[in-house]
């Protein structure tokens, strides 16, 4: 009933159809091809956790097909993954890289900053680091457990907050005990100040297993905090290792532990690699840049459809 009801709304007024995700996107390309749609967008933000190899040949075989006018990737590196892992002919793909608005409307004075920071349980003296996202395998938080355990003395200044939530978290609370790192680490759930968080932070940790391109490092960065992620996908995309960011391996606890420690001991690099990164935040990630990408793309395909003057 849904189908036919998506197929109806298509066949009578839609020019164009943007699409989200390897699931949607199978189910929108086919239902505006039925329905005439001229040009179908389906976008691609990497690899979906849980997605099987099936629905990767499937939506490649679509898009080769015609079924898509064009697929849009949201880095090159998620380019990359689509012409490997799902044969897309490169001719079918355009990389748009995402964008987003600057989530700072507020910024901190130095008492908020100081008050928020009490909140979550700081003392005097403490750092905030801080991940944000949702709990999933994906985002790699077992492994950030893994390496404050490994190095919790050094880092028993450190306060480890994880804000957001997800089917992990009851695990990661049970790992976190076993590791008997709980005490440096609150996980704060879901917040409606994440910008404030960001700006109250210390440095900003994301050691993600695999990306497209991450929204909550680029909120990170827009908000001016330091960032220390691993060297996947989308990432590497964003981040020049030591200029505006810095990259570990992926799922090592060591890499990871050791990058946190001379960080924590370096104020001068965090505040460098802060400024660089928003700086390149808000030159190359704004939502003003994407859309303006978008728009010159879909222009350019109803020119070639003949739906606008050439």
């Amino acid at each position: 009933t849904g189908m036919l009801t998506l197929w109806g709304i298509l066949r009578s007024k839609v020019d164009v159809i943007e699409t989200y995700t390897p699931h949607s996107n199978v189910l929108g390309m086919f239902a505006a091809w039925l329905a005439g749609v001229p040009i179908r967008i389906p976008t691609h933000h990497g690899y979906i956790e849980n997605s099987s190899s099936l629905l990767a040949r499937v939506h490649g075989w679509m898009v080769n097909a015609g079924f898509a006018t064009k697929l849009v990737a949201v880095s090159e590196q998620v380019r990359q993954y689509a012409i490997e892992k799902e044969l897309v002919r490169d001719r079918h793909i355009r990389v748009i890289e995402n964008g987003i608005e600057d989530p700072v409307t507020h910024k901190l004075g130095a008492q908020e900053r100081k008050t928020l920071r009490s909140e979550i349980g700081l003392s005097k003296g403490q750092f905030l680091f801080l991940t944000t996202g949702r709990l999933t395998i994906q985002k790699g938080h077992t492994v950030l457990l893994k390496a404050i355990a490994q190095q919790q003395e050094k880092l028993s200044k450190v306060l480890f907050a994880f804000a957001g939530d997800g089917p992990q978290r009851q695990a990661l609370e049970q790992e976190a005990r076993q590791l008997g790192i709980q005490e440096q680490v609150r996980f704060l759930g879901i917040r409606q100040d994440v910008p404030a968080l960001l700006q109250a932070a210390d440095l900003f940790v994301q050691p993600s297993l695999w990306e497209g391109l991450s929204l909550a490092m680029l909120e990170a960065l827009f908000a001016g905090s330091p960032v220390l992620a691993t060297r996947v996908e989308g990432v590497v995309d964003v981040i020049t290792d030591g200029e505006t960011g810095v990259l570990v391996e992926a799922g090592d606890p060591a890499a990871l532990a050791a990058a946190m420690l001379e960080l924590l001991n370096d104020a001068g690099k965090r505040n460098a690699l802060a400024l660089a990164g928003q700086q390149h935040a808000k030159m190359h990630y704004s939502v003003e840049r994407m859309c303006a990408q978008y728009e010159d793309l879909i222009m350019q395909l109803a020119h070639e459809k003949g739906l606008v003057p050439a």
